[in-house]
């Protein structure tokens, strides 16, 4: 099956180090369904999915949390002990990037990923 440039760069950066990747789509469930079609075929990977209204969603045991918390959802990413490799999607976060509180902590974020 021919892969998309897209698919072939989001691949790419999915293996490679980065800490957060930034995608802006207007087709939310088509970048989702990708997501879970690519976990599918790199078992080792996790899937966690949070928006503003539901909160985390995708794992029974963290089903609601974070809901109307933006910064509570990130300090959940710093609390997952990753132990393999975890995709994370956090929808309509462009939305928050204004607080100083989310700015910071994604910058810390990324300061511990690339130390760890």
């Amino acid at each position: 099956m021919l892969k998309s440039f897209f698919e072939k760069e989001l691949g790419l950066l999915l293996r490679s180090n980065h800490s957060i990747i930034y995608i802006y789509s207007l087709e939310e469930e088509r970048l989702e369904n990708y997501l879970k079609k690519f976990i599918q075929v790199d078992s080792d990977y996790s899937l966690y999915s949070w928006d503003f209204i539901q909160g985390y969603q995708c794992n029974p045991n963290d089903l609601g949390f974070a809901a109307n918390n933006p910064l509570q959802a990130l300090d959940f990413i710093d609390q997952l002990a990753i132990e393999n490799p975890t995709i994370i999607i956090l929808k309509d976060f462009n939305l928050f990037l204004k607080d100083l509180a989310i700015q910071r902590k994604l910058k810390n974020h990324c300061k511990i990923s690339a130390l760890g």
